[in-house]
This record gives C-alpha cells, structure tokens and sequence, in this order.
C-alpha cells in the first residue's frame, strides 16, 4: 500500500479557515489534518488525530487509521520527536507491513526512517512466524513422541531354539528363564553321565564284569536325564509357539525421555517405508 496525500494550497487554506463543529467526527478531523499537515502546522496535526486514536480507534476503515498514524508520525519526526514518530510508525506498519511512503509527497529523511522501522518490523514478523512455526512443530513433534508405539518384529524360527529363547521373545522371562535352568541341568548331567562313561571304559564300551551294573545304572540315569531335557525341550517350544506374536505393538511416551536428555541432544522424527508398510525412525544427534 502506498500513502500519498495531496490537496491544492487554495482548499487547504478554505479547510482551515472553516471553523470546525465542535462535534467533528472523526473523518471531518482527518481532512482538517490532512491541511495543517500540508501547511506545516504539525502540532494541529498531532492535536487534531490523536483523540481519534488513542485510547480507541475511531475511524472507519484501515486506511484511515494508516494515514492518520503515518500524519502523527511525520509530524513527530518534523518537530525531532524520533522515538515518537517511530512508535506511529509501527502501529501503521503493523496494519499493513507492506506500506510504503510516496517520494513524491514524503521527503528522503522521512522515508529513510520510516523504511529503517518498516525493515525491523518485518525482521520481527519473520521471527515471529519462525518462532510460530518451531512452535508448532515441536508441539506436533511431542504430542507423536507422546502417543509413539513401539514396533518389535519377532521371527519365528526363536521359537524352536531351546533353552527359553522362545519365551525370552515372547517377554516371559519367568518360563524363560525355567526352561533355560532345566533344559541346561537335564542336558549337562545327560552329556556328563555319557562323557564319563567314554573316558572311563572307551570307545566302544568295554566295561568289566564287576563295573556293569554301576555302567547300567549311569546309562539308565543318561537316558532319563536325555529324555527329560528333550521332553522339557519340545515343552518350550510347544509353549513358544502358544504365545508367540509374529509383532508386538507398545505403546511409549518417548516425550519424557526427550525431556530427559542432555540440551545438546536432538531428536529426529524420519520417515520410513518398505514393501508393503510405512512408518517412522526416531534417531538422536549429539
């Protein structure tokens, strides 16, 4: 938007001369500005607009709420009142931050001084709506972190490794670790009873008369002792199978682990996809 005001000398002077009612609105008081403005007479011109803008606005459209800030302003800046005539300038800018000034009614000093605040208003604007943005990202970022869900892909073929790997999987480890201590003390007392019995008599076995029945017994005791860690064995994987989930969905609120670390760290929400499905990785920079 560019402002310009123009008005021949001859209808300044009759607009000044007019004696004003004393319940002027608002748009009679812009003309009457608009000529003291055009004389120099600043002063009216601040005594004249600022009652129509301070404490509220009275006039009826933007533009005129632009052009009356812009005419206090200029006139503060012409009396040497800057920091005045900067804070007329902002609310006009703030309006319409594209505003400019017409170099063929505005002289150079004022609109150097009115583009220095336009260019700083419209560094702040860009500022603000990063920060917005960033704002709104990382609340979007949180509330996904919040509700996040933890995918675990469980192959299928644990579940025939003995020793409770099927149940370790399947986050039990109770029986896991039941059928990790039975299935190792059934197999090591069954392959000890054996080794024994190799290093004692050879391979083949060729046991004395006098040593048969102890040999027997200890064969009887490996064959138990094989045929329970088989059994317990085969039990695991039975059970493995019974409770086993090809995935396992929790749900986690990785916003408090966020919270948690260290300032210079930095979470990084990616998305992923393979044949057939789609998600997201989280990944940590430091």
């Amino acid at each position: 938007m560019r402002l310009a005001i123009r008005a021949c000398p001859l209808a300044l002077v009759l607009v000044l001369l007019m004696p004003r009612p004393a319940g002027a609105t608002p748009r009679e008081d812009l003309t009457a500005a608009r000529a003291a403005f055009q004389l120099g007479d600043f002063k009216e011109t601040i005594v004249l607009l600022t009652p129509n803008l301070y404490p509220d606005r009275r006039f009826g459209s933007p533009a005129e709420i632009i052009e009356a800030h812009v005419l206090v302003g200029v006139s503060y800046f012409k009396l040497g009142q800057r920091e005045r005539a900067a804070l007329e300038f902002e609310e006009a800018l703030f309006i319409d931050s594209e505003l400019t000034l017409d170099p063929l009614f505005y002289s150079e000093d004022v609109r150097e001084f009115f583009d220095d605040k336009k260019r700083r208003i419209q560094e702040e604007l860009r500022a603000a709506e990063e920060q917005r943005k960033l704002a709104e990202q990382n609340e979007q970022l949180m509330a996904a972190l919040k509700n996040a869900r933890l995918v675990e892909r469980r192959p299928y073929f644990i579940n025939f490794v003995p020793f409770g790997a099927g149940q370790f999987q399947n986050k039990q480890n109770t029986k896991g670790t039941f059928f990790l201590v039975s299935e190792v003390a059934l197999g090591g007392a069954s392959v000890s009873l054996f080794a024994a019995q190799l290093i004692e008599f050879g391979f083949p076995l060729e046991v004395p008369e006098e040593d048969a029945s102890r040999v027997r017994a200890m064969q009887v005791a490996q064959i138990t002792t094989g045929g329970l860690f088989l059994a317990v064995a085969i039990w695991g994987v039975v059970d493995a199978l019974v409770h086993w989930e090809p995935t396992k969905v929790t749900q986690i609120d990785l916003s408090k682990e966020l919270l948690r670390s260290e300032p210079e760290a930095s979470l990084r929400l990616v998305p992923t996809a393979g044949p057939g499905w789609a998600g997201a990785s989280l990944s940590f920079e430091f």
